[in-house]
């Protein structure tokens, strides 16, 4: 497992806080029952943002996905989180990129699978790969 971590990831907001601009990893706004205010995922090769932890969750939050390669012979999974409230990718707001390389880079399209963990505390934000 390859921890990966945002540090300082959520900032408290007031309950009639409204996002303007887009947030950085040391103020993510919750509302006042602890709750997070965006979807925080990953862009998809689609453009799509793929939610991993839903708007509404409670603090401590975490989600998983499993993910493959889109092509044969790729040699990393390029990550890029975003956090938001559309469906297109290019509507939301990045937070980061990371790249994790495949230990088996010459296997065929879909073969190798990665499980991704995100979770979310008053801390930070932490991402998990396990091949």
């Amino acid at each position: 497992m390859v921890p990966l971590i945002f540090p300082s990831a959520v900032a408290p907001a007031p309950p009639t806080c409204t996002p303007s601009g887009p947030p950085t990893l040391s103020e993510l706004p919750v509302d006042s029952r602890n709750r997070t205010l965006f979807d925080i995922g990953l862009r998809s090769h689609d453009d799509v943002l793929a939610v991993i932890i839903p708007r509404g969750s409670a603090l401590p939050a975490s989600g998983r996905v499993l993910l493959t390669s889109s092509r044969p012979r790729q040699p990393a999974l390029e990550l890029e989180l975003l956090c938001g409230l559309r469906y297109a990718a290019a509507g939301n707001f990045a937070l980061g990129r990371r790249s994790v390389e495949l230990r088996e880079p010459a296997a065929a399209r879909g073969l190798p699978q990665v499980l991704l963990l995100l979770s979310l505390d008053g801390a930070e934000l932490r991402l998990s790969v396990e091949e």
